[in-house]
């Protein structure tokens, strides 16, 4: 973590990441965008790769330069830990002019099969689209982790829920919106289909890290499942 912190030290390879999130570019692409020398763009490649922040691959004559987005989400969880939790009063209570923002649980499934866990790419258009998630949704009124699960995960992956764990094992709440995320152990029958996402995938946790997974997810592979808990 600390040759991370070294790297986004620079001002001029933070942008550089900021290039690379929009697109995938050469050496002499991103050093159009610099009154620095091409020797100097990559020099700061070089120390961006060795910080696993940037990955590279030969196309014909040309070196491309992509984001790797999984060390930032490493340093995303590890942040979260130290951001100060909304008091239950300032969740529950919207002031004059505020719109509620009462706690909204959303259940997501912990489903293992031998060392591998499921986990989904959300559709573009919602919030954290394009990013991989348990699978789950919110709890509908009256309705226990169990209720949800089932609901859920027949609708989400066409699938039975033959077990489910009273209570989480890791929640969260997700920064920016009213969602708790509550991570469950949940056991079930059949094959998932990806009826509401864009792909499922069965990951090891080493493979679960280097997905770019929603922050909460992130945040529960760092703590959880990475930890060997």
């Amino acid at each position: 973590m600390d040759q991370i912190f070294q790297a986004l030290a620079d001002p001029t390879r933070r942008r550089i990441l900021d290039l690379l999130r929009a697109d995938e570019m050469d050496a002499g692409e991103i050093a159009a965008y610099f009154n620095t020398s091409r020797p100097g763009i990559s020099r700061h490649l070089r120390v961006l790769r060795q910080a696993g922040l940037v990955e590279v691959r030969a196309e014909a004559q040309r070196r491309v330069y992509s984001l790797n987005r999984a060390p930032l989400l490493e340093l995303d969880a590890w942040f979260a830990a130290y951001r100060l939790p909304a008091s239950p009063e300032a969740l529950t209570q919207p002031g004059p002019g505020q719109p509620d923002t009462t706690p909204i649980r959303v259940l997501a499934a912990v489903i293992r099969r031998g060392g591998e866990y499921l986990v989904c790419l959300r559709p573009r258009h919602k919030r954290h689209g394009g990013l991989w998630e348990f699978p789950g949704g919110k709890l509908e009124a009256g309705e226990t982790l169990q209720d949800a699960a089932r609901r859920e995960l027949e609708e989400e992956l066409g699938v039975e829920v033959t077990g489910c764990a009273a209570g989480p094992i890791f929640s969260m709440h997700d920064a920016g919106s009213p969602f708790v995320i509550e991570f469950v152990p949940v056991e079930i029958a059949g094959e998932p289909q990806a009826l509401e996402h864009e792909e499922l995938r069965w990951a090891t946790p080493p493979l679960l890290r280097t997905l770019d997974l929603a922050p909460s997810d992130a945040a529960f592979v760092a703590e959880i499942l990475s930890s060997g808990k």
